[in-house]
């Protein structure tokens, strides 16, 4: 689950179901009843979302003593309270903006000190953590009602300078990749977490100590991405970090459903979406003003293309919802071994691309 699109006039991004499986059939999530039934409430409160992140670091082999608890910031809605008309309260339906209204009530109804998540900042590197040190001392997260991992405040973490600022940098999507059998970690071993995480749970040694902070130098070594674990609505939500490859995003997948096995609590998977890879079928369905558009995988061939379309027809005439065609996507797939960018084409010896490619088609459920 994540973010959508984004329509003028709207305050947000709407909302995005996306369901992502390996080509060659290896799963990448085994256990169903671990995935969170979005209508059911779990139950689930802060010192739940406290020990899955422990007993996730654990599983990743590192120290927990850099998981950092999230909370409003106070000072923003005590501020906001005081600008209020003396006759009236934040749940008062006076007030003009109703998506402000419904924020600032859902806020002061609870505690204005409660831990709303649990944020763990982590790189890809044998998986490591390090310290987010804040001026506050506090992780005080930015205003609004988003998941916390949308609402972390980066500017507040020690500065850096451009020349050494982490910058993520996916996989080119042309380059040359050497495993044709799906995403580097699930199937590859029995266990779901890889080789290197099991050498470094060896012992999980504290990170470097703190780096140099004094005025003026480039704070290199802060990690600048992080995995939250939230509790909403009574169940636990795990936002994941952008990384750079597939390998390293399912990875990482395969280490949450470990803890969620170890613990037995479903959790719903939010957050940044793993990096382009061949070997992945993604399917996303999104809301478009009035109607749902479902964005289908490509089809390898024309009777697979005919069954999925078939499905989704006959799936939306069940929800009485009906269905509309309105794109076309030829995906023609390079040979194995040669990316793109070195094929030359010849349209006088180039097959026909809807018989010999693959075929991504787009629908509508109005």
């Amino acid at each position: 689950m994540g973010q959508g699109k984004w329509y003028p006039g709207e305050s947000l991004p709407r909302w995005a179901f996306t369901c992502i499986w390996a080509k060659n059939g290896t799963p990448l999530w085994t256990h169903d009843d671990l995935i969170a039934d979005e209508s059911k409430d779990y139950g689930f409160g802060p010192d739940d979302a406290k020990r899955f992140i422990k007993g996730l670091v654990q599983v990743l082999g590192i120290t927990d003593q850099y998981v950092r608890p999230a909370y409003e910031d106070i000072f923003y809605f005590l501020y906001k309270e005081r600008r209020l008309p003396v006759n009236v309260d934040p749940s008062d339906s006076k007030l003009k903006d109703p998506e402000e209204r419904a924020r600032m009530t859902a806020v002061f109804e609870k505690d204005l000190g409660q831990v709303i998540g649990y944020v763990l900042p982590i790189q890809y590197g044998s998986w490591k953590t390090g310290p987010w040190p804040f001026k506050s001392g506090e992780l005080f997260l930015l205003p609004g009602d988003s998941p916390i991992g949308l609402r972390l405040p980066m500017d507040g973490l020690p500065w850096v300078s451009k020349a050494d600022y982490p910058y993520l940098i996916e996989t080119d999507p042309m380059a040359y990749r050497t495993h044709q059998s799906g995403p580097g970690i699930p199937g590859n071993a029995a266990d779901p977490v890889s080789s290197s995480v099991e050498k470094e749970k060896k012992a999980a040694v504290p990170e470097e100590p703190l780096p140099d902070l004094s005025k003026g130098s480039s704070a290199k070594e802060i990690i600048r991405t992080a995995l939250c674990v939230q509790h909403r609505n009574g169940r636990l939500y795990v936002f994941m970090p952008p990384l750079e490859k597939a390998d390293h995003y399912f990875e990482l997948i395969s280490a949450v459903e470990k803890t969620a096995q170890n613990l037995k609590m479903p959790v719903t998977i939010e957050g940044y979406l793993p990096p382009f890879d061949p070997n992945l079928n993604v399917m996303k369905i999104t809301p478009d003003p009035g109607v749902l558009e479902v964005n289908i995988h490509p089809a390898p061939t024309w009777e697979d293309l005919v069954k999925t379309t078939t499905d989704l027809y006959d799936i939306a005439r069940l929800n009485r919802l009906g269905t509309e065609n309105f794109c076309w996507t030829v995906d023609i797939p390079a040979p194995a071994g040669k990316p793109y960018r070195d094929r030359r084409p010849n349209p006088s010896r180039q097959p026909c691309p809807a018989a010999s490619g693959s075929i991504e088609k787009s629908c509508r459920l109005l």
